[in-house]
């Protein structure tokens, strides 16, 4: 099986950038679609770990820390 990120075209056209992710390491990720000579994109903020955001998420829908908790406890989130 051949990875996107290694087609040549890919490559030739930079559709795929990498950058260090604080837990994961080396990570590729797609570039933006549209590029301008003096704003170049820049990743400002990575993706969360899976689960990362959930407690955040389901405090903003009304959910208690205890909920989570009992959630957690029973393997309904991460």
């Amino acid at each position: 099986r051949t990875d996107i990120a290694d087609d040549p075209q890919i490559r030739h056209n930079n559709a795929i950038i990498e950058a260090e992710h604080p837990q994961a390491g080396k990570l590729r990720y797609p570039a933006p679609p549209i590029r301008f000579s003096r704003t170049p994109a820049d990743i400002r903020r990575h993706a969360p770990q899976l689960g990362g955001d959930t407690d955040a998420v389901l405090a903003e829908l009304g959910i208690s820390a205890e909920q989570c908790a009992a959630m957690r406890a029973r393997g309904i989130i991460a």
